[in-house]
């Protein structure tokens, strides 16, 4: 009967994530030009911004509000041709990038999972995909007009194309890789943590094979040499601009200098407490992005959430394993050294 039911939910897996990824649109587009009911400053920036953009500004950066990459704006831009100026459109675009993501998500399951058993291959990305959509956390981010939705998408296809490229030594997806990853970078401070998770996914690879040749270096080469190029025109104002660049990572960093090592380390401490509080236990207390102290996740994800740590952690010897502990790791990084944990 299981093995019925998994060839059929194969057979029709196409026409289940449609499903799945209606579902999801609609639990972030219902409503969406009144709730969340109100704004801060940092979603009406994005309006500012694209007003500026539409005047005919070109940023490769944003100064104002200490410093934010671009591409949410550009986005908002082209969401305002649609809907005109106003907070309609900035919150439809983060929300149009929160439904493109349980497709994403999805494709990043299936090729980690490709090679393995059909039925965790066949289940575990429709599930994944389920997630995603009703997850309490994601739906949040994406109706409330932040950039920051753009992480996770940028993270599933990564990885989507990264393993596709690998699994396969097919060099257009790597290539795909490359060009998302530096996309990427023009997306939130966040993502500046996803070149280590490539190169966890090359390091996984080889090791799990336990030889490096001379295609693989190509193979690294093109990945790397298309995301730096895409990457270039930010970089330049980087180097040029290293204070702008980085001044909302020393806003919210924990990390004082002044301060001796064990403070430091007493604070990284705490904050990953709090961090790890907002799982489980006790959430941000900002009205305008959740409701004040609920965890991220409820008794049944959190359930599954450490299970899968489990599974991960036990099957350690899979690359596609060790991967996704590498990801939550360093995905979760930031709420650690943050002086905000959500």
């Amino acid at each position: 009967m299981s093995e019925s039911l998994t060839a059929w939910v194969q057979r029709y897996r196409l026409l289940i994530l449609t499903a799945i990824t209606v579902l999801g649109a609609f639990l972030r587009l219902y409503q969406i030009g009144s709730l969340p009911p109100g704004d801060g400053y940092d979603a009406a920036q994005y309006g500012l911004d694209a007003l500026q953009i539409l005047d005919g500004a070109r940023p490769i950066f944003l100064a104002a509000n200490f410093g934010r990459e671009a591409l949410f704006s550009y986005l908002v831009v082209l969401v305002y041709t649609f809907t005109g100026p106003g907070a309609l459109g900035i919150h439809l675009s983060s929300a149009l990038i929160g439904i493109a993501t349980i497709p994403a998500v999805y494709w990043a399951a299936r090729e980690l999972l490709d090679g393995d058993e059909e039925v965790l291959h066949v289940w575990a990305s429709l599930l994944a995909a389920l997630v995603t959509a009703v997850s309490y956390w994601h739906l949040n981010y994406s109706r409330a007009g932040l950039r920051v939705i753009w992480v996770p998408l940028f993270a599933a296809l990564i990885t989507a194309a990264l393993w596709r490229g690998l699994r396969r030594e097919n060099r257009l997806s790597l290539a795909a890789a490359g060009i998302l990853l530096g996309l990427s970078q023009y997306t939130y401070q966040a993502a500046r943590l996803l070149p280590l998770l490539v190169v966890a996914g090359f390091l996984l690879t080889y090791l799990s094979r336990r030889s490096f040749n001379r295609r693989d270096l190509v193979d690294m080469l093109l990945t790397f040499g298309l995301a730096l190029l895409v990457f270039a025109p930010l970089g330049l104002f980087a180097l040029d601009q290293p204070q702008v660049f980085n001044d909302r990572l020393r806003q919210t960093a924990l990390l004082d200098q002044s301060a001796d090592m064990s403070q430091q380390i007493a604070g990284i401490g705490d904050q990953a407490v709090v961090a790890l509080r907002m799982f489980f236990i006790e959430g941000d207390y900002e009205p305008l992005y959740t409701i004040p102290g609920r965890p991220s996740l409820n008794a049944f994800l959190a359930a599954a959430f450490l299970a899968g740590i489990f599974v991960a952690l036990w099957c350690w010897k899979r690359p596609a394993m060790l991967y996704l502990l590498a990801w939550l790791l360093l995905l979760a990084a930031p709420a650690m050294i943050a002086d905000q944990a959500a």
